[in-house]
Order: structure tokens, then sequence, then C-alpha cells
């Protein structure tokens, strides 16, 4: 895997903003409940992969 550079590294941020803006909630809460507990496991490793983002950067 070829090392990323500065615009690479932004193009992927904006992708990923893009893409998880997409996401439409309120189709989450009607997933049964074994998607639905996958789900929120997904979003809480967005949540803590999103803080140590942040503070790396900061």
């Amino acid at each position: 895997m070829k090392k990323l550079d500065q615009e690479d590294t932004l193009e992927l941020l904006k992708a990923s903003y893009r893409y998880l803006k997409s996401v439409d909630i309120p189709e989450i809460s009607t997933l049964d409940d074994q998607k639905r507990a996958e789900a929120v496991q997904l979003i809480e490793e967005i949540g803590l992969k999103i803080s140590e983002m942040r503070v790396k950067v900061e």
C-alpha cells in the first residue's frame, strides 16, 4: 500500500464525510435487533476513531 500524501489524506477524509452524511439515520432504527446492535457498535467505533484523529491533529 502506498503512503498517503497530504492531498490523499484530505480526499479520504472528505469522502468519508460525504459517505457518513449520506447514511439515513431513521433507517438504522428499523433494522432488526442484531443488525441494529451491529450498527450501534460501528457508530461507537467511528466515534472512537474520530476522537483519536482529533487528538493526533490538535
